[in-house]
């Protein structure tokens, strides 16, 4: 197990590496030279700053892929091992990239004492371990899904008060009961309370079963939620933060060099996606007639968000190269500095110049 969680995170170091090494020769092959992570920047810093042809700042950055299977096959040894000689219970149970030993002990504790204390009995219900800072205390949360059926989770106390729910059990009412100990019931709004957003490092669903024994699948907590335009939109963002630290010793454009080589890579409607928003289609209300699609408002590039990125470069070995200009970035990029086809958006809709 911790061979294969040592190969997870060496197979990582590598993904950066190659990537980093890779946009190096891409620059040097363009004529500008380059000093990586200059010494003169305190805190984040790009991971390059360029001269010659031109001086722009570049971040590179190497998309993840989808959970991977080594931490899958990590999370069913660890968690058939702890629930191993549990019998008349079958479990359910989807992680996601935050699992770790400690996940799976407090996870094990909390659906032991459920049957230990006699609550495990009846209709379905789920176990889940919060995201961030938990406290040692025990909380119920009740709620009506979207198909109308009553769902009840186990879980332990965020110091957010925010819990990740199973995707299966999206929230369907208004209302959420929330119960911390044996104390009173608390009423709130389920959007308050529920979320999706930042999966759980593990949810277990215990429905008792004759004959059945401890864990039954392990599945990908995100695989439906985490899509890869919103990993783009993090890399994008983060990517954001270290240009605008260096922009602070040095102006310059900056730009960012993402690249994907797994299988489960983004085409280029992705990374527009990601850049500018999602595919929007208005609809005449007289006619119902549809309209041209333009670039909604969830976009990571706007008028006053992420404006330290110039323009963003997406490399794949399944596509070919295309580079986004932003049309709110701080210092403009000279067009003849980016990489492969290049496009920009006039008027919520996109435009290819070159």
């Amino acid at each position: 197990m911790l061979k294969e969680l040592r190969r997870a995170s060496i197979l990582k170091w590598q993904a950066v590496a190659t990537a980093e090494r890779r946009t190096a020769w891409q620059l040097l092959r363009r004529g500008f030279l380059f000093r990586r992570e200059p010494p003169f920047v305190v805190g984040r810093k790009p991971d390059f700053l360029t001269w010659g042809r031109g001086r722009m700042w570049v971040e590179v950055k190497s998309l993840d892929p989808p959970l991977s299977q080594e931490l899958i096959g990590s999370a069913i040894l660890q968690l058939r091992r702890r629930f191993e000689g549990l019998v008349g219970f079958r479990l359910d149970a989807w992680v996601s990239s935050s699992f770790d030993q400690r996940a799976a002990k407090r996870i094990q504790r909390l659906v032991r004492n459920e049957i230990r204390t006699g609550r495990a009995s009846g209709a379905a219900w789920y176990a889940a371990v919060p995201t961030g800072t938990v406290q040692n205390q025990r909380a119920e949360i009740r709620w009506t899904d979207s198909r109308g059926r009553a769902v009840r989770m186990v879980t332990l106390k965020s110091s957010a008060d925010v819990y990740s729910y199973p995707l299966e059990a999206e929230p369907g009412g208004i209302d959420a009961d929330i119960q911390i100990d044996d104390g009173s019931v608390q009423r709130v709004p389920a959007y308050q309370l529920l979320s999706v957003q930042d999966p759980a490092p593990v949810i277990i669903r215990i429905e008792a079963s004759t004959g059945e024994r401890g864990i039954a699948s392990v599945g990908a907590a995100g695989a439906q939620a985490d899509t890869t335009v919103d990993r783009l939109r993090r890399v994008i963002d983060d990517a954001n933060a270290q240009l605008k630290n260096g922009q602070r010793f040095k102006t310059a454009p900056g730009v960012v060099h993402v690249f994907l080589d797994h299988l489960a890579g983004a085409g280029q409607s992705d990374v527009m996606r990601a850049c500018f928003g999602d595919l929007t289609v208005p609809i005449d209300a007289s006619s119902r007639a549809a309209g041209e699609a333009f670039y909604g408002q969830n976009g990571i590039l706007r008028a006053n968000k992420n404006t330290a990125v110039s323009a963003v470069t997406y490399r794949s070995r399944h596509y070919g190269t295309v580079s986004v200009l932003n049309p709110w970035a701080t210092y403009p990029v000279l067009l003849k500095w980016l990489d492969g086809t290049v496009h920009r958006v006039e008027d919520e809709r996109l435009v290819k110049v070159r």
